[in-house]
């Protein structure tokens, strides 16, 4: 029989009581399935754009932060390095936005090309209407709690 010591105390395992305990109780996952659901809402939206949510943040995070490089916009939205890279290829192909030729240090600015400004204005309403859906059925105060959530997550990182 294997044992296992959490919290100095010898419990034995019992692979089904751990299946049904990380099932039941584990948030990542919890939280990891409440993402994808959500997600899959403002994707089917701006599917008719050919990007998803995720590339729609990061149009919108560069009409606001032009020139912004990549470890920046990573950083700021908390995206792991080869998703952003992912994404930010496809935003390239899809001429959406341009890359500065390397410059030293600071890294590649990043810069919106007039098509990747139109799929903003144009996508906008379609992202309206899934931010619109997700809020009656969820419920206004599903934001406010959201907000609260990532507050309290982001206390779980800070050293």
């Amino acid at each position: 029989m294997n044992d296992m010591t959490p919290a100095g105390s010898k419990v034995p395992l019992d692979i089904g009581a751990i299946a049904n305990a990380t099932s039941e109780a584990c948030i990542s996952t919890r939280v990891r399935q409440l993402s994808r659901i959500v997600t899959r809402v403002y994707d089917d939206a701006l599917r008719p754009h050919k990007i998803t949510a995720s590339q729609f943040t990061l149009l919108t995070q560069l009409a606001n932060q032009d020139g912004i490089t990549a470890a920046e916009i990573g950083s700021t939205l908390d995206i792991e390095k080869s998703t952003l890279s992912r994404n930010l290829k496809r935003l390239l192909a899809l001429g959406h936005i341009i890359m500065d030729p390397p410059a030293g240090r600071r890294g590649r600015g990043l810069h919106l090309t007039p098509k990747g400004k139109q799929v903003i204005v144009e996508a906008f309403p379609l992202w309206q209407a899934a931010q619109k859906r997700a809020v009656e059925v969820m419920g206004l105060e599903s934001r406010r709690t959201l907000d609260d959530l990532l507050a309290q997550a982001e206390r779980l990182v800070v050293p």
